[in-house]
């Protein structure tokens, strides 16, 4: 599995933390990362012993399980795995596992694109790693994602519309809401 910068995980000997950078290809092979975990502590860790953190639910939150969606009730509890509570449109509450449940996505709202599960406002300006900022433009690239734009941080002097929300994020992200 390949994480991304901000992904929280679960090491097998480290515990919890956060992907800082990666993935990259150390010496003894492909897809190492930098975690940070809790404290501040950064430790170079190799992708095959990282797992996606469980995502936890809060009570009220709306998720799928299946084909289904539910209100969430109560949980997460401990057993052999964090289950939770949850309430069909019925009002039949059921027990789930929560590695079987995900968030309803909500449909966006207007002057907004949802890109990789991030939600971005078309209206504001973004910072990218290295310091550039990019504007969005609603009208769509020729990859389907809004046009954008970057004024470089030498000058700051626009660019012309000639990227797109996909290649700013996946070219210089993450970015940074300014």
């Amino acid at each position: 599995m390949t994480f991304k910068v901000g992904d929280e995980v679960d090491h097998r000997t480290f515990g919890r933390g956060t992907i800082a950078f990666g993935p990259f290809e150390h010496v003894n092979g492909p897809y190492y990362y930098l975690m940070v975990r809790p404290g501040g502590v950064h430790s170079m860790v190799v992708g095959e012993a990282l797992e996606p953190a469980p995502t936890v639910f809060a009570k009220g939150d709306r998720v799928r399980g299946g084909s289904t969606e539910y209100t969430v009730e109560a949980g997460p509890f401990k057993g052999h795995s964090e289950w939770y509570a949850v309430k069909d449109e019925n009002g039949r509450v059921f027990s789930s596992a929560g590695v079987r449940l995900t968030f309803v996505e909500r449909a966006p709202t207007v002057g907004t694109f949802i890109y990789d599960g991030v939600t971005y406002d078309l209206t504001a300006r973004y910072r990218d790693r290295d310091g550039d900022v990019f504007e969005f433009h609603p009208d769509p690239s020729s990859d389907g994602t809004p046009e954008a734009r970057v004024h470089w941080r030498q000058g700051g002097v626009p660019s012309s519309w000639g990227f797109s929300l996909r290649e700013a994020v996946e070219s210089y992200g993450p970015l940074t809401k300014v």
